[in-house]
Formats: structure tokens, C-alpha cells, sequence
């Protein structure tokens, strides 16, 4: 088993981006270490996936994705990331990707239940006991 990871210009997995083509429609992938494709070859990466999707024969539009996956980014850093590239990109669709660890609400909750959890004199992390599946929510407040 062995991947091979290969970064543009800009240091990310994708090819060298050329100027916005006005005939195409450029798709900005978002995301972190999944849309980079960590873990499969870069033709297996969703992106490219979808990049062959939507230009096979017959589609009656031109498509262009651009992969900016970065691992470990949860989605403020992406979006900082997004704004940095947008002006010299110029896409006309971002695609971002959320994966479960990616939503800052469930972050920021966590570090609140955290404290919490701690201010009532309990050791450890609120997760090292066993939670009922689904809710972490109810868990912290047990």
C-alpha cells in the first residue's frame, strides 16, 4: 500500500491552476485532509472524481474543480483559506466539505462542556466514560 503525494504550485494536491477560463465553470473544493484525498491515489480523490463526473460525454457544460484540501483545517480555517485564494481562483461554485470534526459548534461546545465538567471537581475528559449513542450532550451533562 502506497500513495504518493504530489503538490502544485500553491502546495496543494492538484494540478497547477491556470487563469479563470470564462468558458468553464470552475468548482472550488473546500475541505480538509478528505477532499485532499488523504489516503488514495489523487485520481481517486473526490474531486477528481466529480471532475470526470460532470465533463464526460455529453454534458452540455465545461467544468473545472480546484482542490484545496488542507489536512487537519476545521472550517474557520477554511474559510480563511478560501478567502486568501477566492480573488485569484475565481470560482463560480464552492463546494465545501464538512466532516463530523469540522463543525465548530460541536468544537467549541465540547471545550465549554469541558470546563464545565471540570468547575464540578470531575477528572478527565467528559468522554472518558461509556455514552449513550447519539447525543454527546446528554453524556456532558450527566
Amino acid at each position: 500500500y502506497y500513495i504518493e503525494y504530489r503538490l502544485n504550485d500553491a502546495g496543494f494536491r492538484d494540478v497547477n491552476w491556470t487563469a479563470p477560463n470564462p468558458d468553464r465553470t470552475r468548482i472550488v473544493c473546500v475541505g480538509d485532509s478528505y477532499t485532499m484525498g488523504f489516503g488514495v491515489d489523487v485520481s481517486d480523490t473526490f474531486c477528481r472524481q466529480l471532475d470526470r463526473r460532470l465533463n464526460r460525454n455529453g454534458t452540455r457544460f465545461d467544468y473545472e474543480l480546484v482542490n484545496l484540501g488542507h489536512p487537519g483545517y476545521s472550517t474557520r480555517e477554511e474559510r480563511k483559506l478560501y478567502e486568501k485564494w477566492a480573488p485569484t481562483l475565481g470560482g463560480n461554485i464552492v463546494l465545501l466539505t464538512i466532516v463530523w470534526n469540522d463543525d465548530l459548534a460541536f468544537v467549541e461546545e465540547v471545550a465549554l462542556r469541558q470546563k464545565e465538567w471540570e468547575k464540578r471537581g470531575k477528572t478527565g475528559s467528559i468522554f472518558d466514560f461509556p455514552r449513550p449513542p447519539g447525543d454527546y450532550r446528554r453524556c456532558a451533562e450527566e
